[in-house]
Formats: C-alpha cells, structure tokens, sequence
C-alpha cells in the first residue's frame, strides 16, 4: 500500500475490457492513442478542446476551466498498484517535466491484468512544479504529456514502472479580458530567498490584499495569512521545502487591483510585486527577496517590579494578532502557531530580544507563562529598553449561601 494529504478530486472507475466507461468529464479533442506500453501499462492523455482562451487557465475561475483527463491500462501479466489522483502523476509541458509539488495522502488502487483506470483529472496549472520555475503556460501552442508511476504489489515485487502518455497539442488565446460572469483575479507564484545568503526559505506566509482607488489610496489587506507552509485559509502552498508559494485575490471588477505580501519572522515585510497589478492576470515566477528586520530588546516585570520569566513576547506588525491558551496566531483549526512577526521567551531575568519589521511594528505583546496575563505596550519607536509591566491582577470575593448546601461547598 502506497501512502502519499490530497484535496478532492474525482477517483478514476476500474473497467474489464468489455465494459463501458463512464467518463469523469467529457472530452472532444485530442487524446486519442495511447502512449507507448511499459510492461504492459499504458497511459492516454485527452483534453476537452484544443483551443482555450486566456481567462480559462488555471484554477482561479468559477470552474477548473483547463483540464485534461488520463486513463490507464494493464495489458500485462501481473497486478500493479495505482494512485488515481494527479498529484502522483508527473506532468510534461514543451518538453520539461513538473512534479506536484503538495503533500498528499492516497491509496493506491490495485489495476489488475485486462483493467483500465479511468477519470483522472489533470489540470495543467501552477501547482506543478519542476523546483523553479513552476508550470506556466504563455499564449500560444503548447505540447503536453503526463506519466503514471505504478508499483507491483508486495508479492511481485521489482522496481516502479513509469508508463509515459501520448503527447497531445493545446493552443492558449492571447485575449486578456473580462469574460461577463466570471471572476476577475490576479494569481502570485514565485518562491522566496534569503537576501543576504540566497538560500530558499520555507518558513513564511503569504497575505493578498485588493486596491481600489475609486474609494481609497490604501491597501486592504487579508486577516491572516493565506498561505502558510500547510493547509490554511482556504489554499495550500506550493513545496514549502523549495521555498515556493502561490495565492489568488479575486477582484470584483477590473477598477480594482490586487497586491501579494510574504511575511516572516525576523524580516521586514516585503510585497512580490513593484505594484499592485490590475484585472485578470498569472503573474508567476517571482523572486522574493527578504532581508532581515531590526532588533529590539526590553524586559517583562510583573506589577510589583519582579522580572516574568517564560513569558512569550510578540512583536506585533502587519499581523492581526489572537491568543488563545497561550499560543499566538490568526487560526486555530488544529493547525498550530501561525503567527509569523517576531517572537521570542523572556529568559530567567524577563529579558527578551526581537527582531522583524519595526516600522510596522504597531506594539510589543507579552503573555504570561500561565497564559493568564496579556498585556501590550504600543511601538513608540525605542529600539532598547522596552518595559512590559503587568497590571496587578484584579482579586474576586465570591460570596454564596444556598440553604441546605453541604458545609466546606467551594465554587469550581
């Protein structure tokens, strides 16, 4: 059994060779020969039309709009094991192969020799990945392929077989315009790196925001991040371990104009664009590049002047900031600490060091160890020194007499 976390897609239907197919989506074009056998596995790739206009790539619309489906066969003598989703797939565009960059967790079927494996939907978007740069297709004809990776089962043992497609011809319109009820909507993908070293970074967020200068010169940003390193807000990320990242900002006409953000721990917030950008549009392949913020050091006293040690301390910027049972964040489906401004534990002298945006920084946030203390103090622009001070806690006498209750009765 092959165990890959994957988003819903329809699972593909197992025929016998007499039996008929009930096709997961209609396809009119294209795809009609299968690719060359590998021990007996074959794949056939088919595309609903050959021509596709600009607003119907990707995944942005009000449907998948592009979209290819694959059938596989066993014409050999042994049972192979198959993932019926995309994401276990490889896709080939104009020669250069993409893998699907999400973790996924599927069972593989069992295809048995005389089967087919129908409905696999694949949608040549930029989720695919080849490290850098992500899959994007440009106006004009494009040549696609897609490979299935097959196991044998335990029993028959020997390597994986990749069975590859035939390739079939799809050609993008270069027609940017709004289509009347679809969705209007720019799409980010690049990845991030460290300014100073270069390297790919993993641990960051992505928030979009939409400008609509008819009502105002300011950016109105998301509430939380859009796209972490995991499942949140709607979207996943692209390969967080090769730093990448991807979102959408629907518009609600072409007036408006949306805009990206990374934010990250230690580092002054950056946007993945010069400018917001208007109307429909895939702006992909960016390079974001973070430098790191400035410094601020301070110290957590309680009320009677004690230093707090173990209080968490957060440096509050273009995040909204909830706490909730001590830990930080904008979320709390299970999914941890998503809170991605400067943090750091106040040691045994209730000294603490940050560092991030900090002319974003609106105000410096502690939390008491037991999670019973909150206390902010705005940024007044000290880099060095910095007091949180706890209000005294406040003391509650509970007075109760129910008659007949037992003696030595203590409120919970």
């Amino acid at each position: 059994m092959v165990l890959i976390l994957a988003y819903a897609v329809p699972i593909g239907l197992l025929k016998g060779s007499t039996g008929q197919i009930q096709p997961a989506a209609t396809i009119s074009a294209g795809g009609s020969e299968w690719g060359e056998p590998v021990e007996g596995l074959s794949v056939r790739l088919e595309t609903q039309k050959a021509v596709w206009d600009d607003h119907e790539t990707g995944r942005a619309g009000p449907s998948f709009a592009v979209m290819f489906r694959a059938s596989v066969r066993n014409r050999g003598s042994a049972t192979v094991m198959v993932a019926p989703v995309e994401e276990m797939g490889e896709l080939e565009m104009d020669g250069v192969w993409h893998w699907w960059a999400e973790p996924v967790q599927v069972k593989s079927s069992p295809l048995a020799p005389d089967k087919e494996l129908d409905g696999i939907v694949v949608i040549p978007d930029n989720r695919w990945l080849r490290t850098t740069p992500v899959l994007a297709a440009s106006p004009g004809k494009h040549t696609f392929r897609f490979a299935v990776v097959a196991r044998r089962e335990a029993s028959n043992g020997g390597p994986e077989i990749r069975a590859i497609s035939n390739p079939i011809e799809v050609e993008y319109l270069a027609s940017p315009r709004q289509v009347a009820g679809e969705i209007v909507g720019v799409w980010f993908s690049g990845h991030v790196v460290n300014d100073a070293t270069g390297e790919l970074m993993t641990n960051f967020l992505l928030q979009t925001g939409v400008l609509d200068p008819r009502r105002s010169a300011e950016v109105i940003w998301s509430d939380g991040p859009m796209q972490p390193p995991n499942f949140i807000g709607g979207q996943w990320s692209r390969n967080p371990e090769l730093g990448g990242f991807w979102g959408a900002q629907n518009l609600a006409d072409t007036n408006q104009q949306a805009w990206a953000r990374i934010v990250a721990g230690g580092y002054v917030t950056q946007t993945v664009s010069p400018e917001p950008v208007t109307g429909y549009a895939d702006i992909h392949d960016l390079t974001v590049r973070m430098k790191r913020g400035g410094e601020l050091t301070g110290m957590v006293l309680a009320h009677s002047g004690q230093p707090v040690p173990g209080a968490k301390v957060i440096l509050v910027d273009v995040q909204k900031l909830r706490v909730r049972d001590g830990v930080t964040g904008w979320w709390f489906g299970g999914l941890g600490d998503q809170f991605q401004n400067g943090v750091d534990t106040a040691d045994a002298s209730g000294r603490f060091t940050l560092s991030g945006d900090l002319k974003a920084a609106q105000a410096v946030v502690a939390v008491s160890a037991d999670a019973r203390m909150v206390w902010a103090v705005a940024n007044n622009g000290a880099t060095n020194g910095v007091k949180i001070q706890m209000p005294e806690p406040a003391t509650i006498n509970v007075r109760f007499d129910i008659p007949g209750d037992a003696p030595g009765t203590a409120p919970f």
